[in-house]
Parts: C-alpha cells; structure tokens; sequence
C-alpha cells in the first residue's frame, strides 16, 4: 500500500460571470496539480455569479455547498461558513490573480452584502480578511499556505496603512511560500517576508496551462477589444492599416462579454469602420464594405451566434498568427501558445480603471505584464491613434518580422514558466 494522497485545498477567485482567462487560471492548477496521483485536491470559491440576486449565468448551484463550472470543469466547495474545513488539509493553497489585493476584497465583501445578501457588509469584511488573509487563525496553519500568482499591482500607500494592511503583512511573512505573478507584488511580498526561502516572481498561472508553440505562417488577426475607454474607429483604423500591412486576415474573436467584460457597443462601430473584420475577408466589394457599414446601424444587425466553449477559444486562438487586443488575459493566452499579441493601452480615463486601478495611482497590469516578458514593443497607446494608425501599423510590422525580437519574449515565458512549475513542485514536497 503506498503513501497517502496529500490533501490539497485550492483557494479560487470567481469571475463576474464567464470569464475565459480566469477560466484558464484555475484549468492551470488542475493541469499541475490534477494530474497528481499523489495529491487529493478539493476547489474553493467563497461565492459564485449563480447565486447573485440580480441573477447571472454562472456555474450550476448543485447544492448548498457546491458549484459545478462548465467552464473550467471543476467542482467548487463554498468557503462561506466553512474556514475550518479549508484550513483542514496538507497544502492551503490560494491560487492566481488577485485574492489578496485591497480593491478585490472590497469587491468581495460587496457581492456577499449586496448582491448575494450573505450577511451585513461589516460581517462580509470580515469573513474575507478570515478566509483570503486568514485574519486571526493560529500561526501554526501558516506552515501549510502557498499562494501562487497572485497580484497586489492595484495597491496603495492608503492601503498598506489600513487593517488590511496589517493583515496582509502578517500573511506574507508568515506563509510557506508566496510566487506573485509580476514584479511589483514580488517585491512587497520579499518586503515582508525578508530572505526567508519560497519567496519570487513567477509568471501568471494562465500561462501554465499551455507549453508554448509557433504561430501559423497563414493564420488571421484575431481581435477582442473589450476591456478599456478606446474609440473604437481609430482602433479599426490602426487595425485596418496593420492588416494590410501584414497582408493577411482578420477575425473577431468572441473572448468576452456582459457582466464580465464591459458592454460591447463599440462592437457596432467596428462594423462601420472595419467591415473586413465582420466579414473576415481581407478585401470587401464596395457593395459588401456599404452592406455591412448600412448593417451596423441596425440595432437588430448585431451578430450573434452560439457562444463559443472555452476549449473552442483556445483552439481559435491558437490558430491565429497574432492578436490585438486590450485584454490582459486573452495577450497572455496568446502569448502562452507562442502566438505574439499587440497590446492596446489606454490612459484609463478619469475613474476607477480595471487595468490599472485608481485614477491617480496608476499601476497597468498590462504594461507590467509586458514589461516582465520583455514585450513592450508590442504596446500601442490608444490615444490619438488614429493619427498615427499607418505609422504605428508599419512600426508593429517591423517588429513582428523580427524572429529576434519575437525570440527573446519567447525564451523569457519558456523561462518564467519552467521556474514557475518548479518552484510549486518544490513547495509541495
């Protein structure tokens, strides 16, 4: 008779409805750690979109305590009212995005308030500074917490100064192990926990779930744009003048959509401005290029369709020769399959931005994600791009012609994910 299988107890983040990057986070930690004979992993999620009063799609309530998502294909235990029995394992393990950070546990606490009306908002507080920061349990459960790829890049002084501040230095000094997914939160974390051992960067967990790859010589544009303040003709005017550029196709890709991802009006002035987009031709007729511009003005044109699988995402977008995007998650998708991705950044406007955070403390998770894999070429700042949409098309192309330049990203992910996956594997032994 062999050993027994280690209990792992897997800490997740749900999404505001279907959410495909988040959905290959957590796909990620069934890739490295499912496959264990040696480990019997259970998944967490202290609510789900399913259970919001103002209801949204989401994973399937199947009892009180469970969650079935379609998505990912897991099976969620609820945490709520049950710390005992995640605390009761091996291995504790929170696990990608942003568990830890101050704005997402203020979010937390609204949906259990507000939009699932769980309890009072200072008992929410409470119960997420219990369960995501272990807020008050013994220091010896410490001795068995792992957090992998989460982020802090939306944090402030103010919030540092706070009692979540307290909180979060107690948990990063005191847990086994801490892999932050950028070079900022790594940074925090070693603040706190000094040398000691099992602390670094490490790549974000979506990238785990893919080995790499190579582009397809003949593939088409994919494009999402759906996650900033862009103006969508002077994307579709850049857009247009790399696809010709490039020679080459391109294709809407359907990554994202309400509540998830921002509304999607500016869908209708794509079809307007870029009408081989919606038609994925990369030459129209003057009477097709009129049809689909007098289409776009109808409410009723709008397309619509079956929605795609999160398997049949992945395929499509591994079948692309590049993507554009503003969208954090699907460039990091991209970038996990060998396929390159040009990032759209904006200024993110006057308000509360969920690329970057407060308005006057700006950290964009994009630009850092660029910045860690050396890509940072590949960023098109949206402001006056229309401009500048040839000059910047003919600079992108330059770039993507460059196996060079392309190789270094490339060498740095393959880098990243390879110290990533043992840096996990090491923590479990």
């Amino acid at each position: 008779m062999g050993p027994r299988a280690k209990r792992v107890n897997v800490v997740c983040a749900p999404p505001n409805g279907r959410n495909p990057g988040m959905a290959s986070v957590d796909r990620a930690v069934a890739r490295v750690l499912g496959t264990s004979e040696s480990a019997d992993v259970t998944y967490w999620r202290l609510w789900d979109v399913g259970e919001w009063t103002d209801h949204r799609a989401g994973a399937e309530l199947s009892n009180e305590e469970e969650f079935y998502d379609s998505d990912t294909e897991l099976i969620y235990r609820s945490a709520r009212g049950r710390l005992d029995q995640v605390l009761d394992a091996d291995h504790i393990v929170y696990w990608g995005d942003f568990l830890h950070m101050a704005v997402y546990q203020s979010h937390t606490a609204d949906v259990l308030s507000r939009r699932i009306g769980a309890c009072t908002q200072a008992q929410a507080k409470e119960l997420v500074a219990q369960t995501l920061l272990l807020r008050g349990v013994d220091d010896e459960v410490f001795d068995r917490v792992l957090t992998v790829g989460s982020t802090l890049c939306m944090n402030t002084a103010s919030d540092y100064a706070s009692g979540y501040g307290k909180d979060l230095s107690r948990f990063l000094s005191s847990a086994k192990g801490v892999w932050m997914r950028d070079p900022y939160s790594a940074h925090v974390a070693r603040s706190f926990r000094g040398s000691r051992q099992g602390t670094t960067e490490c790549l974000d967990t979506a990238f785990l779930l893919h080995e790499g790859g190579v582009a397809p010589a003949d593939g088409a544009i994919g494009v999402f744009v759906g996650r900033s303040n862009v103006r969508p003709n002077e994307v579709a005017l850049f857009g247009r003048a790399l696809q010709r550029t490039l020679s080459a196709d391109a294709k809407w890709l359907p990554w994202g959509d309400e509540p998830a991802f921002w509304p999607l009006q500016s869908r209708r002035s794509f079809r307007m401005v870029w009408p081989e987009l919606e038609r994925e031709q990369r030459v129209l007729s003057r009477f097709e290029r009129v049809r689909t511009m007098v289409g776009a003005l109808r409410k009723d044109a709008l397309p619509g369709g079956a929605e795609a699988s999160i398997e049949q995402l992945l395929r499509a977008v591994a079948g692309c020769r590049l993507i554009l995007t503003d969208t954090y998650h699907l460039a990091v998708t991209a970038w996990a399959q060998g396929i390159p991705a040009v990032c759209l950044v904006d200024d993110g406007g006057s308000s509360w931005d969920v690329n970057a955070g407060t308005p006057h403390s700006r950290r964009d998770k994009r630009v850092d994600l660029y910045s860690q894999i050396d890509a940072l070429g590949l960023i098109v700042k949206t402001a006056g791009l229309g401009h500048r949409a040839s000059d910047e098309a003919h600079r992108i192309a330059d770039y993507l012609r460059s196996d060079e330049l392309l190789n270094v990203t490339l060498a740095r992910i393959d880098e990243l994910r390879h110290a990533s996956i043992e840096s996990i594997a090491c923590a479990f032994v």
